[in-house]
């Protein structure tokens, strides 16, 4: 476990690459123990009709779609880390962008970055997701490329309605659906760099883009990474501990 952020179940070391392993990513755990509780919540408040929380992850039509009247791009970080200041940087070349941190690109604010507060902190994660909803775009890159380390972050774009840009591990691409997001190659920008341009400038591609589904394959997703209450997950976490053969009563 790396900074209180990832769990690896079964007797192999992390880079033992076996069916013996099981990781389960801060994403996992924070969707099962915070956003989907609080996303029950919301619905008993507000009164509506229950749905299953995975709904919002799965079906396109109930994908979170933000605010009416968006900004461009928000950046929200207080850990300042050299590539995510610089991909800020030259995200700012394309529309006026907004940081919501300490992190401003390592230089001072200008007509294109602007400082915005947020009040952006673990301790409120529906407030969180409420204020990304007012952006186009939400820069949500790692602060380190590691697998398979994934966090809170791109999962809390998502619902808030806005263009995940993220960086981080690969292991994003087996769980969200590809078209649903931009993978900012810090190595090699100019592909995310022309795509954001693209459907910034072009309505009709950026709402194409948000119409995709959150995840990859659906249901099958769900299974594989979401649903502690679903058979894959425990099949799985019961062969890791060789407990296949017994009956729990």
């Amino acid at each position: 476990m790396k900074g209180g952020r990832k769990f690896l179940i079964g007797p192999a070391t992390e880079n033992n690459n076996t069916d013996r392993v099981m990781t389960l990513t801060y994403l996992q755990m924070t969707w099962w123990g915070i956003f989907r509780p609080q996303l029950q919540q919301q619905q008993l408040q507000r009164q509506q009709n229950k749905m299953d929380p995975h709904a919002l992850l799965v079906e396109a039509s109930n994908r979170p779609q933000g605010k009416k009247e968006k900004q461009f791009l928000i950046y929200a970080a207080t850990n300042c880390v050299k590539f995510r200041d610089e991909a800020y940087l030259a995200l700012s070349t394309i529309g006026p962008a907004f940081h919501g941190g300490k992190c401003h690109g390592g230089s001072e604010p200008n007509n294109n970055r602007t400082f915005v507060q947020n009040g952006i902190s673990l301790s409120n994660w529906h407030a969180n997701v409420e204020f990304y909803s007012g952006f186009r775009f939400c820069l949500v890159m790692e602060h380190v490329y590691e697998q398979p380390y994934v966090t809170e972050k791109i999962l809390m774009a998502f619902l808030g309605g806005c263009i995940p840009i993220y960086y981080g591990s690969t292991m994003v691409f087996d769980i969200f659906h590809p078209d649903s997001f931009i993978y900012y190659n810090v190595t090699n920008p100019t592909d995310a760099l022309e795509r954001v341009d693209h459907l910034e400038h072009h309505p009709e591609a950026y709402h194409k883009t948000m119409s995709h589904p959150i995840l990859k394959d659906g249901n099958a997703t769900v299974e594989r990474y979401f649903n502690f209450e679903g058979e894959t997950l425990k099949t799985k976490m019961r062969h890791l501990l060789k407990l296949q053969n017994y009956k729990f009563v």
